[in-house]
């Protein structure tokens, strides 16, 4: 089952495949692994373009999301769709993502997880 986040002007969605991976390759469930490696969320929604899929490094693995407008629910959405090893062949070419570094702040952070006050 999808993980829902509600923010002001948009929804995190994290898919039940992204959660399985967090478990599986990092140990812990995706929003601490996301709050441990510093992910600005509103500033990453904001800096992504829609429609686009973009990998976003966090520690040794990429953090696939894209931004979407869910028509049936009719929000906007922040969809993390996957999470894999940096280091595989298949993450090193990729061609369908593009690489969104410029989002981790860590000067910037107050408390864990400091994004949650706008929820």
């Amino acid at each position: 089952m999808a993980v829902h986040v509600h923010f002001q002007t948009f929804t995190m969605v994290a898919t039940p495949h992204a959660l399985g991976q967090s478990i599986a390759r990092a140990g812990v469930p995706l929003l601490d692994y996301m709050a441990k490696n510093v992910v600005d969320v509103p500033k990453l929604f904001n800096a992504i373009v829609e429609d686009q899929c973009f990998a976003i490094p966090m520690g040794e693995l990429l953090l696939y999301v894209k931004k979407t407008y869910n028509k049936r629910r009719r929000r906007q959405e922040l969809e993390c769709i996957s999470l894999t090893p940096s280091r595989h062949v298949h993450t090193r070419t990729k061609t369908f993502a593009k690489t969104l570094e410029a989002t981790f702040n860590p000067s910037s952070v107050v408390a864990f997880p400091y994004w949650f006050d706008e929820i």
